[in-house]
């Protein structure tokens, strides 16, 4: 068995030493700025169309002529951008070199939800 002497940090792995009353359910919170994962913000109706039109390929811009899960998307993402908000597009890799990217990409939006956005579409 190999014995390390002091803090070890490698690409791999990075250990740590925690104090606490609590021993389990110890929770880390932080605040992360998601803007240099957005490639794109959906402000009109007209840009979610052309977003739609180009983002799956498709051959019209008439959401009537669309597959039944394509319209279902339509739907859901018009549904939110008409009570007022914007739909933000952002990707994330395994393969990025930010680690938020990583993190995103490793354990989706589901353990990180924020309390000023909402999650339309996890892709993860």
């Amino acid at each position: 068995m190999k014995k390390r002497a002091g803090f070890v940090s490698n690409s791999s792995s990075s250990s740590f030493i925690l104090s606490s009353e609590k021993t389990k359910h110890l929770t880390i919170k932080m605040e992360l700025s998601l803007d240099d994962l957005i490639t794109k913000i959906i402000n009109t109706q007209d840009e979610l169309i052309e977003y739609m039109f180009d983002e799956y390929c498709l051959d019209t811009k008439n959401p009537n002529d669309w597959d039944e899960r394509t319209k279902e998307k339509y739907k859901k993402f018009k549904w939110e951008s008409s009570k007022g908000k914007k739909l933000i597009i952002g990707d994330c890799s395994n393969e990025d070199d930010n680690s938020l990217s990583q993190l995103l990409y490793n354990k989706g939006f589901p353990m990180l939800m924020g309390d000023n956005y909402e999650v339309v579409q996890n892709t993860l």
